[in-house]
């Protein structure tokens, strides 16, 4: 009988360590939002994406297959180097906002 009690009782423990570590980590773990992967989503995203390249970035943008990459200059910044930088000591943005 005091086999059965013992073993009982480290069931028992077992069990109740292993659902409050479980509940612990559910609780405690947040859920990462799903980033963008595809053009149409950053395009309805309406975020601002910056690109070195100026002009050509632009133009090329412009006369891209994809729709969406057509219609984005007309919502997103194109701009050189010097503005980039600039934008970026007037503290109007952060490096993450830019995409290279």
């Amino acid at each position: 009988m005091k086999v059965f009690v013992v073993f009982l009782w480290v069931h028992v423990i077992i069990v109740t360590v292993a659902y409050s570590a479980n509940l612990t980590a559910f609780l405690t773990v947040e859920r990462i939002p799903e980033g963008i992967t595809s053009l149409k989503q950053l395009y309805d995203s309406k975020l601002f994406v910056y690109a070195i390249g100026g002009p050509f970035f632009a133009d090329n943008m412009a006369e891209s297959g994809n729709e969406y990459v057509r219609q984005m200059p007309l919502s997103s910044g194109v701009m050189g180097l010097v503005e980039m930088y600039l934008l970026l000591l007037s503290c109007q943005a952060f490096p993450s906002t830019f995409l290279l």
